[in-house]
């Protein structure tokens, strides 16, 4: 075999030095065998890519109701955008995903004198 033959393959690994995003997000990188295709190709290439058991896809379909709750259990596990993107881009993008937490308040309105907590 021809030592510059290339191989198509996908590989886990892990990088010998970590940054602050990758500790957060617990990254793993997926090296490519043969970096002159896309992705996908090399990914086709190992045995047993189109089994269903070797297939994860999540989908989800909430109404809003369902939406602001699972936003709230991403926040009590710490997965949002200033966890995810650590520094000033992530800490702006969180505001955004907190106004379903002041949009609960207003409705609840928690600001009035005559409010009963739950």
């Amino acid at each position: 075999m021809n030592i510059l033959t290339r191989r198509k393959f996908v590989y886990p690994e892990n990088p010998f030095q970590l940054n602050e995003r990758l500790i957060i997000q617990q990254d793993v990188f997926l090296c490519t065998g043969d970096v002159s295709v896309p992705f996908v190709q090399n990914l086709t290439a190992l045995n047993g890519h189109h089994l269903r058991e070797n297939i994860v896809k999540l989908c989800f379909n909430l109404d809003k109701t369902t939406v602001r709750e699972f936003a709230r259990h991403l926040r009590r596990m710490n997965i949002g955008s200033a966890a995810l993107f650590p520094g000033l881009d992530g800490f702006a993008r969180s505001f955004a995903e907190r106004l379903f937490l002041y949009e609960n308040l207003a409705e609840r309105r928690t600001g009035d004198a005559d409010h009963q907590r739950p």
